[in-house]
């Protein structure tokens, strides 16, 4: 198996990038990428991430990605993930919620 794509797809841009700074600085086994959300489809359309962080759930993240986190839906304070198909609200997002969404989408992975 090779390396956990993950895809951080969210507005700010400065946002996207803080993210996937501190993902690589704390998951450094994982490739993690910034996307504009106006290109994610095609991206995910592409690479199947097994992790995705975006502000807008497309078909493309539904269908395509392993594991995903909506943050901020409808420019409320919170989240949503899914893995695996199995959603979950998120009242108070945390980096260690993002880290605990990629560490089970890995051992999901690894199950499987």
């Amino acid at each position: 198996m090779g390396r956990m794509c993950v895809l951080v797809a969210n507005e700010l841009r400065s946002y996207r990038e803080v993210i996937a700074g501190a993902i690589l600085l704390f998951r450094p086994d994982c490739d993690v990428m910034t996307v504009d959300p106006d290109d994610l489809d095609g991206v995910v359309t592409r690479l199947h991430p097994e992790v995705v962080m975006c502000s807008r759930l497309t078909l493309a993240v539904l269908t395509g990605a392993t594991s995903w986190m909506l943050l901020y839906p409808d420019g409320e304070s919170g989240a949503v993930w899914s893995i695996d198909g199995h959603h979950r609200p998120i009242t108070d997002v945390e980096f260690s919620t993002i880290l605990a969404l990629i560490d089970s989408t890995d051992c999901l992975a690894h199950s499987s």
